[in-house]
């Protein structure tokens, strides 16, 4: 899938942790502005891979204990609050960067991590405010064409395009692939040790108007104004899942 290459220069910007779990969200305006965001909740994984790494020098640790004393640590530096922001600055391949329009777009690309110890979550990624679907889609293509390249990983992600549509009364996203992943025994194993079995990728809707009717696969929550799909990371990664979507809406935008 195009994200996880823009998502691997965020894991490895941050200490080279696993993730198991993956969001997109996105706030739609009735202008068809709005605001699109990538992120993980990377805490879960931090704090339990510095564990990790700890017990490599001691044989009597207590993982729990150390988990809750490295995020105590953590919050206690920054105050119980960390929100910070930064640029993206060469997360595209040069064919983006050489491009005046795309390098244009790619700076309004901004990288984030957020979180607060009270709600226990440290997000961690990217946001884009578009002004229309075209600029949405258009970072899509380029999110698409920076994955065809070499990517940290050592990983085949396959090739695919993903679109946007909004009609009078409906949002909706569409993917075609012109070449699945592809993927060997020990690359698949790889994959399981880093996000998991239970592994997600959460799709969150935000609309401007009243929900009328949804259509996809693994809706998890529908509700007056937004609309939430979750799937298995590893389906997302290996592209068995279905993340097309329509969602109807009661009056027009």
């Amino acid at each position: 899938m195009r994200f996880i290459k823009f998502l691997g220069f965020v894991i490895f910007a941050y200490s080279l942790v696993a993730c198991d779990n993956l969001t997109e969200e996105i706030h739609l305006n009735a202008d068809g502005s709005g605001e699109y965001t990538f992120y993980s909740d990377m805490l879960p994984s931090m704090t339990k891979s510095m564990a990790m790494f700890a017990e490599l020098d001691s044989t009597e640790v207590d993982s729990e204990q150390m988990i809750r004393e490295i995020e105590e640590e953590l919050w206690a530096e920054s105050d119980g609050v960390i929100d910070s922001t930064m640029v993206f600055d060469g997360a595209f391949d040069a064919s983006v960067e050489d491009d005046p329009k795309a390098a244009a777009l790619a700076r309004r690309v901004e990288g984030f991590m957020k979180g607060t110890k009270a709600e226990g979550k440290l997000n961690t990624g990217m946001r884009f405010k578009f002004k229309d679907l075209t600029e949405l889609n258009y970072l899509m293509e380029l999110m698409a064409k920076d994955q065809q390249g070499d990517n940290e990983l050592g990983l085949d992600f396959g090739e695919s395009e993903s679109t946007f549509s909004v009609g009078k009364k409906s949002f909706s996203r569409s993917t075609i692939y012109t070449r699945r992943p592809d993927f060997d025994a020990e690359s698949k194993d790889a994959l399981m040790m880093m996000v998991g079995e239970g592994g997600t990728y959460t799709t969150i809707i935000h609309l401007p108007k009243n929900v009328k009717s949804v259509k996809g696969n693994n809706i998890k929550e529908k509700s007056k104004r937004k609309v939430v799909f979750e799937y298995s990371l590893m389906d997302i990664i290996q592209g068995k899942a279905n993340t097309d979507f329509e969602i109807k809406l009661k009056r027009k935008l």
